[in-house]
């Protein structure tokens, strides 16, 4: 993967917060098409619930619908954690996801010390500030090993074919085929999708 840069692993664990910051749900949706589209199985960690439940709640609702493994924790008072220790058991994982969603603090809970650097939140921008600046890989038991990677806040997918996108949205699967957008050329379907909806 381009973000984070790792390679050889088995899946990814995307990790966002409810709050502080404010949960992307573009990049999410981003980041699941490019793990679909590398082969790399994705899961879903929606930490900081104790902040907002109910928006845990929908956001968990939503992507379970759709097909994914999502896992709610509540870092800081160790909830959650063991359901993801058995996600991890036997991979190699990395995790991804915003600065400051808690993907450190969730590493020293595993690891059971406190051997990765975690941030506060601005207060001016509600947005985490990147304390972890490299890629470290940790062997939480045998056979068992987790990347901890610095946040971003930006995400492209420009390897994607924007006529081969919809394959890597596990929802739109079963409805390729009858889809009258899907085989006609980009700027075609572009003009047509405007006059249909924005007329």
């Amino acid at each position: 993967m381009k973000r984070p840069k790792v390679s050889n692993i088995t899946q990814i664990i995307f990790v966002i917060a409810t709050k502080m910051p404010k949960p992307n749900l573009l990049m999410l949706d981003k980041w699941l098409a490019f793990a679909e589209f590398l082969k790399i199985k994705p899961v879903i960690v929606i930490n900081k619930i104790d902040l907002c439940e109910e928006e845990a709640n929908r956001i968990s609702k939503l992507y379970k619908n759709v097909g994914y493994r999502v896992i709610l924790t509540d870092a800081i008072n160790n909830k959650g954690i063991n359901e993801l220790r058995e996600v991890l058991k036997n991979n190699t994982s990395a995790f991804a996801g915003q600065s400051g969603v808690g993907k450190s603090t969730i590493t020293n809970i595993l690891l059971g010390e406190n051997l990765t650097n975690t941030g506060e939140i601005s207060k001016k921008n509600k947005m985490g500030k990147n304390t972890t600046t490299e890629i470290t890989l940790y062997e939480l038991e045998r056979d068992t090993y987790l990347l901890d990677t610095p946040g971003f806040q930006t995400m492209d997918i420009f390897e994607i074919e924007s006529r081969e996108l919809e394959k890597y949205f596990i929802e739109f699967i079963p409805y390729i085929k009858k889809c009258e957008f899907v085989r006609m050329h980009p700027y075609k379907r572009g003009k047509l999708w405007n006059k249909r909806c924005f007329k």
